[in-house]
């Protein structure tokens, strides 16, 4: 989890270097919307999915990532 004084940019670039196949984006308008970003870093797609199918977003995405 990044937050605070680190930008959307740095905080991507320190989940990379975690290892995460995934990161999970939550902005003032994503809150907002009621919506989420999800973005596979091994290859760089991105989905916005509502909060109720997050759970269901991140194994989609997760199952898509095995299969490249």
């Amino acid at each position: 989890m990044a937050y605070g004084d680190r930008g959307v940019k740095g905080a991507m670039r320190a989940a990379d270097r975690s290892g995460a196949r995934l990161a999970i984006v939550l902005g003032d308008r994503d809150i907002e919307a009621g919506t989420v970003e999800i973005k596979r870093l091994t290859d760089g797609p991105q989905v916005t999915a509502a909060w109720q199918d997050l759970v269901k977003s991140v194994q989609e995405m997760h199952l898509d990532d095995a299969h490249t």
